[in-house]
C-alpha cells in the first residue's frame, strides 16, 4: 500500500522523475527494463487486438512503447501529476488512440476494471 509520503513524493516529484528519465542513466534504465519486458510479450497478430495494463505507469514511457507495438494500453497511476505527464507523453508520441488513462491505486484493480 502506498504511504502518504510516497504519494506526496509522486505528486510533488513527478517533474523531477520525468527529467531524470531524460538523462543518459534514466534512458538506460528505461531501455533495460523494456528489453526485459519484451521477452515476455506475445508476438503481435494482425487481426487480434492486444491489451496491456500498465500499473504504476509513471510518465507513460512504457505505455508508448507498447502502443507502438500495437497494444491498447490502459495506464494506471495513483498520482494525477504522473498521469498528466503520461497524457503529454502519449500525445507527443501520437499514440493517444491506443492509450487510456485511469487514476487509481493498484489495490483497487478489481474495483476499477472488469474481468475482461
Amino acid at each position: 500500500m502506498i504511504t502518504r509520503s510516497d504519494d506526496e513524493r509522486f505528486q510533488d516529484g513527478a517533474q523531477d522523475y520525468a527529467a531524470y528519465l531524460e538523462t543518459p542513466e534514466g534512458r538506460l534504465r528505461t531501455d533495460l527494463a523494456f528489453a526485459n519486458l519484451q521477452e515476455f510479450l506475445p508476438t503481435p497478430q494482425a487481426k487480434k487486438p492486444m491489451y496491456a495494463l500498465d500499473v504504476g505507469c509513471g510518465t507513460g514511457a512504457t505505455a508508448v512503447r507498447l502502443a507502438r507495438l500495437g497494444f491498447h494500453v490502459t495506464q494506471l497511476d495513483s498520482s494525477q501529476a504522473m498521469l498528466d505527464i503520461a497524457r503529454r507523453t502519449a500525445e507527443e508520441a501520437r499514440v493517444t488512440n491506443r492509450a487510456t488513462l485511469q487514476h487509481g491505486e493498484a489495490a483497487q484493480l478489481t474495483d476499477l476494471f472488469s474481468a475482461a
